[in-house]
């Protein structure tokens, strides 16, 4: 059964929509604003989310939340709002909504649209495909890791990594320790051959994602040089 995360702050109409998506087969938990998202997605590992992008803060920005969400997360994401504008709605589906519904909507249609968007997803097809497939998270001492939804958490505090940074972490998580080589780092995040001006590349999205895990590079913990060659990532107590 598909779980969808609803985000809105209507209290009422959380309460009816849920009905409504319960009673066509979909399990349903919900938040009332995207501050409560990240922790959100790590808790209920939801199908898709179904969001509002009109919050009364005037700092919340509904479009920028979809941009800052797309950089670490590919859970499939409905808007469903109250807000009409045609650019705004351009916006949205352009920084990575799969859909743009606006209120007051025919329920029918929102149902076969939430079902549309779930075929094409790559989530729904692993669970269909793999039933029983352990979700994909990995602790490393005070670090949580969690592939499947490409989050990175250190001692309780989400790391906002970009697509990049995240393809580097993940494939030094998944060699368990062993050395990655330049070689190895350039093929699998910039798919292409390493030389001189790749290798530049590689070491500043290496010191990028050092300091966003905190690291002094003199003093690592984690994310050890082998100069010359390539990094790994120490998951040993040391």
């Amino acid at each position: 059964m598909p779980h969808l995360l609803l985000i809105d702050n209507d209290r009422t109409f959380r309460a009816t929509f849920t009905k409504l998506l319960k009673s066509n087969k979909f399990r349903v938990s919900s938040i009332d604003h995207p501050d409560q998202l990240t922790s959100a997605l790590a808790i209920h590992r939801p199908d898709l989310l179904l969001m509002e992008l009109n919050y009364p803060d005037a700092d919340n920005d509904g479009v920028v939340t979809i941009e800052r969400l797309r950089e670490w997360c590919m859970v499939p994401l409905i808007v469903v709002s109250a807000l009409v504008d045609p650019i705004l709605k351009t916006q949205a589906l352009n920084k990575g909504a799969d859909d743009y519904v606006t209120k007051p909507f025919d329920g029918d249609e929102l149902i076969a649209r939430i079902r549309a968007v779930l075929r094409r997803s790559v989530v729904q097809f692993d669970k269909q495909m793999v039933p029983d497939k352990p979700p994909m998270l990995i602790k490393i001492r005070d670090l949580t890791i969690d592939l499947d939804y490409r989050g990175v958490w250190r001692a309780g505090k989400q790391l906002h990594l970009t697509r990049k940074e995240f393809s580097l972490f993940r494939l030094l998580v998944l060699a368990q320790g062993r050395l990655v080589t330049y070689e190895k780092i350039i093929n699998d995040v910039w798919g292409k051959p390493a030389n001189a001006v790749e290798r530049m590349a590689a070491r500043a999205l290496v010191k990028q994602l050092r300091r966003k895990l905190g690291e002094d590079p003199a003093n690592p913990t984690y994310l050890f040089t082998e100069p010359g060659i390539g990094y790994r990532l120490e998951v040993n107590v040391g």
